[in-house]
């Protein structure tokens, strides 16, 4: 009797024992986590107009050269600073770079081009703004035109919906919709043209991206950056051969950038 007790207490003991071993064995590991100061959502609603950003394509010489002659627009440049706001923006940087578009009041479906004399230095000006002119019908104006944090704004939940959380304060996309306005965003004025042959068949081919990445800065700025595929690595600088970084945004001055010099312009 004693022993067919021991026996039935130990096959209990051994199949709890199994049984949990089993249960540990079949639990998926569990997934990465992260800490971040906000989520990618509450960064696209954070920001819609009123801030400034700075694009710049990583190109090595040759290939800027190259992208350069094969470019729709003549004013590509390496790198520019944007001023954003509500119904307008000024685009300039160190290489002559000068103009914005606005939007007027009495016409929200139109943009005009202007000019500042003497450049950013003179954003507060009224005096200094010069040579406005018609440049396009556009439903809804300058907002409307661009790819823009006011569009991230407007799709804010369904932009976020399309990123994966892979570092602290770090999101990744491999979507093709975001990667396109990635490129509009991050590599300003740059229309991929076919300008490379990468595998010395005699054929151009067009660049291809990897991914975007968005991420959050200690200092309050946020990195929007796009990245090429390993095969287009060659037309990088030295120093980001390593990572493929082609192009970043960086956004910055977030609801206290201003254009005074256009408001007498714009709707009230």
């Amino acid at each position: 009797m004693k022993k067919n007790i021991l026996t039935v207490l130990l096959t209990m003991v051994l199949t709890i024992s199994c049984g949990l071993l089993l249960a540990n064995h079949l639990v998926e590991p569990k997934a990465d986590t992260y800490t971040n100061s906000n989520t990618l959502e509450w960064i696209f609603n954070n920001v819609d107009y009123n801030y400034t950003r700075v694009t710049t394509m990583y190109f090595n010489d040759s290939a800027y050269s190259k992208a350069s002659e094969a470019n729709h627009y003549k004013n590509f440049q390496k790198s520019r600073t944007t001023y954003w706001i509500k119904n307008g923006l000024y685009m300039t940087n160190s290489d002559g770079v000068d103009s914005g578009y606005l939007t007027k009041a009495d016409e929200p479906d139109k943009m005009y081009h202007f000019t500042i004399e003497d450049g950013n230095s003179k954003l507060d000006d009224p005096n200094k703004v010069k040579n406005v002119a018609f440049a396009a019908d556009i439903v809804g104006g300058v907002d409307a035109f661009f790819v823009n944090m006011h569009k991230f704004h407007e799709n804010a939940t369904a932009y976020a919906g399309k990123f994966t959380n892979t570092a602290d304060n770090v999101w990744t996309s491999t979507d093709s919709e975001m990667i396109t306005y990635f490129l509009a965003f991050c590599a300003s004025c740059y229309t991929n043209t076919e300008a490379w042959d990468t595998n010395g068949d005699g054929v151009a081919e067009v660049l291809e991206f990897e991914k975007v990445t968005v991420t959050l800065q200690q200092s309050g700025t946020y990195y929007f950056d796009l990245y090429v595929k390993s095969e287009f690595y060659c037309i990088l600088d030295d120093a980001h051969l390593d990572t493929g970084l082609f192009a970043r945004a960086d956004v910055h001055n977030v609801t206290s950038t201003s254009i005074p010099a256009i408001a007498s312009y714009l709707p009230s």
